[in-house]
């Protein structure tokens, strides 16, 4: 058995989508909000805590990966946030974005909910859906100097 729950073989799509259905445990959990964390391919999960409130969840993303994990090949980003769909509605949201070392772009997707509430237990609303493209942030990690 490997010492990795992911292989090399394991696409990026496969890594959001793990990432999402661990954002929707963590929902079904706690309740919102999300705490943001990342998974990275080898199945670490590093959770980003903002100490002094109002920091950007990708400002900590970035920190963590160049601070703890420079090596990793795939990372999806899981927040909660609000998000506006077609339906003209505006809708909480567990949003993954998700990059590969090497490659431009990555995928972004969503996955609408309604949150709990006193009588009511988490609805997931519809399907995920691949919502957008992400910058490669591995890369902006590394690049980017230490602050």
């Amino acid at each position: 058995m490997s010492e990795h729950p992911f292989s090399h073989e394991t696409t990026l799509l496969v890594l959001a989508r793990t990432a999402l259905a661990q954002g929707v445990e963590q929902l079904q959990a706690a309740g919102s909000p999300l705490h943001p964390f990342f998974l990275d391919e080898r199945g670490g999960i590093t959770f980003l805590f903002d100490q002094q409130g109002g920091v950007d969840p990708m400002t900590m993303a970035l920190q963590a990966i160049r601070q703890n994990a420079p090596d990793i090949l795939r990372c999806a980003l899981v927040i909660d946030s609000r998000i506006g769909y077609h339906d003209g509605k505006t809708w909480d949201a567990i949003v993954v974005m998700a990059c590969e070392r090497g490659q431009a772009e990555g995928v972004v997707l969503a996955q609408r909910y309604v949150p709990k509430g006193w009588f009511r237990a988490l609805r997931l609303e519809g399907e995920a859906e691949e919502i957008a493209k992400a910058r490669n942030f591995i890369a902006a990690a590394l690049d980017a100097p230490d602050r």
